[in-house]
C-alpha cells in the first residue's frame, strides 16, 4: 500500500476542511472537492454516512478520499439527535420556518426544550472517519468527548 500525497476531503463545510487541515498538518496534503456531489445520507449511523459520502467521491473522482460524519448523541433522548445532528431543526420544521439567530442557536433551543424535565442531561459528540485508498484499500476510525 502507498501512502497517498493527497486526499480529497468529502465535505462542502470550510470549517470541517480546515480543522481537519490543522489536525493532519504537513502529514498530508488535504484538499477540497473539485466540485460539490449530491450525496444522500441515508445511512442509520456515523459509520455508514460516512462512507456513503467516501464512496460517491470516490467513484467519481478515483483518487483517494477521506470523509466523516458526526454528531452530538443524547442518551435521554434516545440517542438523537445523532445522525441528524445537521439537520436537527429542519427535521421539526421542514426548513420552512424562519430561524431566528443562527442555526446553531436554533438548535441548542430545541436541544433544550426536548430536555426539559429530563433528569439525565448528559450528552457525548460522536465522529467516524472513513478513508478510501483505492477500491480494496479502506479504514474507519471513532472518536467520542463525553460532555
Amino acid at each position: 500500500m502507498n501512502t497517498p500525497s493527497e486526499v480529497i476531503f468529502a465535505t462542502t463545510n470550510e470549517g470541517k476542511l480546515r480543522e481537519v487541515k490543522q489536525i493532519l498538518g504537513d502529514r498530508l496534503k488535504i484538499t477540497p472537492p473539485p466540485k460539490k456531489l449530491k450525496v444522500k445520507e441515508e445511512g442509520k449511523t456515523f459509520l455508514e454516512n460516512a462512507y456513503i459520502k467516501a464512496i460517491t467521491y470516490y467513484k467519481e473522482f478515483k483518487t483517494p478520499v477521506l470523509s466523516e460524519d458526526s454528531g452530538l448523541v443524547v442518551p435521554s433522548l434516545g440517542g438523537y439527535p445523532g445522525i441528524y445532528s445537521s439537520r436537527f431543526y429542519e427535521i421539526e420544521f421542514g426548513g420552512k420556518e424562519e430561524v431566528k439567530g443562527s442555526r446553531d442557536e436554533a438548535n441548542v433551543r430545541k436541544l433544550l426544550r426536548l430536555l426539559k424535565g429530563k433528569k439525565d442531561r448528559s450528552a457525548f459528540f460522536f465522529c467516524c472517519f472513513f478513508l478510501i485508498l483505492d477500491e480494496n484499500t479502506y479504514f474507519s476510525s471513532f472518536g467520542k468527548v463525553e460532555g
